[in-house]
């Protein structure tokens, strides 16, 4: 049984998030076989990028935006959200614990957080996690003081646009932070950014940021995800959330 912290990092397209994503997996990955925080030893880091997910472009599911004759990228239906949840599953295992920081225990996944859209695909894991519970001491934390914080702890990095947009991959995170920057500054990061297939002419104005507002609605007032400013230096950023991870802990 392997016990997982789940790290969420969404943002608005061009708001650093790829590469703080990857300046963490970086950091944990160089600390392997170490202590991150007493007692507590870095064992497995995982990054799933959201981008890797996007769906064909002759997918039928994709929505085509008729005025501008070009398909809808910024909407959760261009994400293979299927495959992008069945990669998380094969990585933490059907047996897998979140860490708890509220707690600093080990919490295991008693909301079942793959059941109501994938029953059918986990039951094994729901089984295992209900009968898990039944022998634990309060019915939904491991016995901590058996632990004692000396325990491996793995590390998995989801990032992308629209990860706070499915419950799955909303509810599976322990942490989460989201990158914003203004209207702007994503506009002119964007237009330096080479895309396949290419941005048609008002597809940032008339799609890219008032779907970006639609989706920032859904989580927008959460107490659980953290708000960073994506004009902050990577660096900045990265010392502030590496910070909050460890201050968790």
């Amino acid at each position: 049984m392997e016990q997982w912290l789940i790290v969420g990092i969404n943002g608005i397209t061009n708001g650093g998030k790829t590469t703080l994503a990857s300046k963490l997996e970086n950091y944990f990955l160089e600390r392997r076989g170490q202590e991150i925080k007493t007692g507590i030893e870095i064992n497995r880091v995982e990054l799933i990028n959201q981008d890797d997910y996007f769906r064909e472009i002759d997918d039928p599911k994709h929505q085509k935006i008729e005025k501008l004759n070009h398909l809808n990228w910024e909407i959760i239906d261009a994400i293979n959200t299927d495959r992008l949840i069945d990669d998380i599953m094969k990585i933490v295992g059907k047996n897998f614990v979140l860490y708890n920081t509220q707690s600093k225990s080990l919490h295991v996944d008693h909301e079942n957080l793959f059941a109501h859209h994938y029953a059918t695909n986990y039951n094994s894991m729901l089984k295992y996690n209900n009968e898990l519970m039944l022998n634990n001491d309060d019915g939904n934390h491991l016995n901590y003081k058996h632990v004692k914080h000396n325990f491996l702890l793995n590390i998995l990095i989801i990032e992308g646009f629209l990860i706070f947009n499915h419950p799955v991959t909303f509810d599976i995170c322990n942490i989460k932070f989201h990158l914003h920057v203004p209207y702007e500054v994503c506009f002119e990061r964007r237009k330096k950014r080479e895309y396949n297939p290419p941005d048609v002419l008002g597809y940032f104005e008339m799609v890219v940021w008032p779907e970006y507002e639609r989706n920032l609605q859904n989580f927008k007032h959460r107490k659980d995800v953290t708000f960073l400013n994506g004009q902050a230096s990577p660096e900045k950023c990265f010392d502030f959330v590496l910070n909050s991870l460890i201050n968790e802990l």
